[in-house]
């Protein structure tokens, strides 16, 4: 019964951010995810972890749209395959066991404890990281998505999200032909820590983006403030936040339903 309200909600998805935000006690992620995405759209979602917002990407996007949900480690997947199968979804869901980076191949992905939100291709200081009662290893494959979009014929991207423990800026140099061709909204998680552990840093990140065209930064947290995400992106800041990037020129229409709560 839920998984059916889920679906007929999810149909109108500015409407149902509002009862959402009636409501209260949703994730800002999710709010922010239904003011921005319309039906028929094609969602890339790299580090899909156990689904909860692959399942939000399905039912928005329906049966004219595509999710493509990348998730490299083997129990993680397993789980998020299981979830999305029984979760009464639109066939429009296609999931990978790979990584998105800037280059294909096989590499050591590392799991803190049993948070599986956290795993990451280096191994960090905080959060999980501070003191896992043990790390596991696996050894997963890594594609780019210029290649993936190449051998599936995918055409256009419009919604590309990130949340993958530091290594997105490898991933989204692996996506600049589906970037620099397709200019979709960016959704990504922002930890300068982690981003140091890849060598890269925040003003780094910034250019990037502004590199590609992206005018546009909104940062929130959990207390879902807005705030011009390229000011926060200065070397030495202490930053932690999702950070959506824009074209204003593309985007401001759906921008303008970004009403998260302050």
């Amino acid at each position: 019964m839920k998984a059916f309200l889920e679906n007929c909600l999810s149909r109108f998805p500015r409407g149902y951010a509002r009862l959402l935000r009636l409501k209260g006690g949703t994730s800002p992620e999710k709010l922010a995810y239904l003011a921005l995405l319309e039906r028929g759209d094609t969602i890339v979602e790299a580090g899909a972890n156990f689904g909860y917002f692959t399942r939000v990407f399905s039912r928005v996007a329906g049966p004219g749209g595509q999710v493509h949900a990348f998730e490299p480690v083997p129990p993680t997947h397993a789980t998020l395959k299981a979830n999305c199968k029984g979760a009464c979804l639109p066939p429009n869901l296609t999931i990978t066991q790979k990584g998105l980076s800037n280059e294909a191949g096989q590499t050591e992905i590392y799991l803190p404890g049993n948070d599986s939100g956290q795993a990451s291709l280096a191994k960090h200081g905080e959060g999980s990281w501070e003191s896992p009662d043990r790390v596991q290893t696996f050894t997963i494959e890594l594609t780019t998505l210029d290649e993936y979009a190449r051998l599936k014929g995918l055409g256009q991207v419009d919604f590309f999200k990130l949340d993958i423990e530091g290594a997105e800026p490898l991933a989204l140099q692996g996506a600049e032909k589906v970037i620099t061709g397709s200019q979709p909204l960016i959704h990504l998680e922002v930890n300068a820590a982690w981003l140091k552990d890849f060598d890269w840093s925040l003003s780094a990140l910034a250019d990037l983006m502004r590199g590609y065209g992206y005018d546009t930064a909104l940062a929130y947290e959990e207390s879902a403030a807005r705030l011009d995400a390229y000011t926060l992106l200065q070397d030495g800041a202490d930053v932690s936040t999702n950070v959506i990037f824009a074209m204003a020129g593309k985007h401001q229409l759906r921008l303008n339903h970004l009403k998260l709560p302050v």
